[in-house]
């Protein structure tokens, strides 16, 4: 089975999805250390800059911490 390249469609959607990834992995981070950028081997600016693009917001990909509701055992 021949191997063909990646058309140019797939190959954003690729860079899009990995985008996401490394978002999601770095919790919303896009600079510094840990963050996305760095995950994805690419400069800060140019993550933010096809992020825009894209209409994404990094903030969104931040995980929400669970709120401990009280119970009746913790308080008594």
């Amino acid at each position: 089975m021949p191997s063909y390249p990646m058309t140019e469609q797939a190959f954003c959607q690729r860079q899009r999805s990995n985008a996401l990834k490394a978002l999601e992995a770095a919790n919303g981070k896009v600079s510094g250390a840990g963050g996305a950028a760095e995950l994805l081997g690419i400069k800060p600016t140019t993550l933010a800059s096809r992020l825009h693009k894209w209409g994404i917001d990094p903030r969104q990909c931040r995980k929400r911490r669970s709120k401990k509701v009280p119970t009746n055992d913790t308080l008594n």
